[in-house]
């Protein structure tokens, strides 16, 4: 089993650590960003609490309102 070491610099940097060891293989991995900026916490989206009905206007008055003229409807027609 090897023994792993991880460096971490710019090119410059670590090729003072390179020369010291021409005969061993290395695997460089570049980093895409400051790893500063990855620890930082992502914004939380905000969610609407009020869902796929936010458009629809009234109230649950106005829905049973509604509901029950519908019901007296059917009813007269059942009649």
């Amino acid at each position: 089993m090897t023994h792993t070491t991880i460096l971490e610099g710019t090119g410059e940097e670590l090729l003072q650590h390179l020369v010291q060891f021409p005969n061993e293989h290395f695997r460089l991995v570049p980093l895409l960003s400051d790893p500063i900026e990855n620890e930082k916490p992502k914004p939380k989206k905000s969610h609407s609490v009020l869902g796929k009905y936010a458009f629809v206007a009234g109230g649950s008055e106005d829905f049973a309102r509604d509901k029950q003229t519908e019901i007296e409807r059917e009813d007269k027609i059942r009649s």
